[in-house]
């Protein structure tokens, strides 16, 4: 019997020694503490008790052990009690924080569309006016006028359409004017 309650006496220390080093809450390791405490009564009355005859380890048993067997379990129910507030404490403190990131994700997916709708925006912007512009010189030469105002910028193709727009309005100015000469 007694090397079974050493051996419990030991896991039990382990165990209480592993959940010390698991918290760092002062009240959690005031609350271990009295638990050690309870404990160390408790186990200090036993060691007592074995030492007794059967009739006086009865009494002192009936007497003293009970109620610091008692206490230390009111020691370590209240651990777990705490344990427990403690957990559930966590738990929400855990879903608000998920709210909260779900909310910052959210918004950080609106910006995201809204800089791309911007972005594309922009873009289609950037080409759809030089191409409106290279469509006006060329409906502007077709119409025989040749003093349509063409302005290349940049080294894209759209620039590139429009530089050729360019030539081909100057090309004909020279055509007809060589025309126009040798008619004369």
């Amino acid at each position: 019997m007694q090397r079974d309650i050493t051996a419990t006496s030991a896991r039990v220390a382990e165990n209480l020694k592993k959940i010390e080093a698991m918290t760092d809450d002062p009240e959690a390791r005031k609350l271990l503490e009295q638990v050690a405490a309870r404990r160390a009564e408790y186990a200090g009355k036993r060691q007592e008790l074995m030492k007794l005859k059967s009739s006086e380890a009865s009494a002192l048993a009936d007497r003293d052990l009970r109620g610091l067997a008692e206490a230390y379990q009111r020691s370590l129910a209240s651990v777990i009690s705490f344990m427990r507030a403690e957990g559930v404490r966590h738990e929400e403190d855990t879903m608000a924080l998920a709210r909260t990131s779900q909310w910052i994700i959210g918004i950080g997916g609106l910006i995201a569309v809204l800089l791309g709708a911007l972005s594309a925006w922009l873009i289609t912007r950037s080409i759809i006016a030089p191409l409106q512009q290279a469509v006006h010189a060329a409906e502007t030469i077709t119409s025989g006028d040749l003093s349509a105002d063409i302005r290349a910028d940049g080294r894209d193709e759209v620039a590139q359409l429009l530089k050729a727009l360019l030539a081909m309005r100057d090309n004909l100015g020279s055509i007809v004017g060589d025309v126009r000469q040798n008619a004369e």
